[in-house]
């Protein structure tokens, strides 16, 4: 509904998209949610190139957690009980030795993840 809103329904979708990015409860899905949703709403804006860091900060820390341990898969379980995911994620890198966020010259493994859905390269078809 809200791909292509426009108004009044427009101006409801940013503003959903606003409370999903900013969630305090730290719930992965729907700071992503949010973010999708002000990238394609807001295009351009201070807005969307915060949506985009953030996505930024989410692909960098999944790539992170790849190399984790079981162990350190059982305290992400605990940390994400008391602190939320968004905060769990970020504590789990820094045990691995990382940062928080990626340093400024990063690129992920597959630049894909950073674009919208619409915004991706089709995969091509295996023969």
């Amino acid at each position: 509904m809200c791909k292509a809103a426009v108004e009044p329904r427009r101006t409801d979708c940013i503003e959903l998209g606003r409370r999903l990015l900013d969630d305090r409860s730290g719930s992965i899905l729907s700071r992503m949610i949010g973010s999708a949703m002000l990238r394609r709403l807001v295009k351009g804006t201070p807005e969307d190139a915060a949506a985009k860091e953030l996505r930024r900060d989410y692909v960098w820390f999944s790539e992170q957690m790849e190399a984790s341990t079981a162990s350190s898969k059982e305290q992400l379980q605990k940390d994400v009980a008391d602190y939320g995911e968004w905060e769990a994620c970020e504590r789990m890198v820094e045990r691995m030795g990382a940062g928080r966020a990626p340093p400024a010259d990063w690129t992920p493994k597959n630049p894909q993840l950073l674009l919208l859905s619409e915004e991706r390269t089709p995969a091509t078809p295996a023969k």
